[in-house]
């Protein structure tokens, strides 16, 4: 029998049916978010403009995640602490019921312990 190890035990791989390869289910990379600059001379917009959009950057750094914000964190994901931390439980638990009522079977957690 062909088999995986895992933290119950080993799967026979005819068993494992949908796997997710590489998931963190928490993580807490909050460190790393920045306000950024948006130097008017790189950008080519004034410097009122400039020190308006550093302004809402700054904004953006502190506050949770929304809509408006969603292009803006597609260019630089790290613009925003809420963005870069996924610790609620319930939350996690859910997306995780979610996933196996549409199939999934099993997942490749590469959360560490930071």
């Amino acid at each position: 029998m062909k088999a995986v190890n895992t933290v119950l035990g080993q799967i026979d791989i005819k068993d494992l049916g949908i796997v997710l390869m590489h998931e963190h289910l928490q993580v807490d990379i909050s460190f790393m978010a920045s306000a950024g600059n948006m130097n008017h001379k790189n950008f080519n917009v004034t410097q009122k403009a400039s020190e308006s959009v550093n302004g809402e950057y700054k904004t953006l750094l502190r506050d949770k995640v929304r809509m408006k914000y969603l292009g803006t964190l597609r260019r630089d994901p790290t613009r925003s602490k809420d963005n870069l931390v996924l610790e609620n439980t319930q939350h996690i638990v859910e997306e995780l019921l979610r996933y196996h009522q549409l199939g999934g079977t099993s997942i490749v957690d590469v959360t560490n312990i930071s």
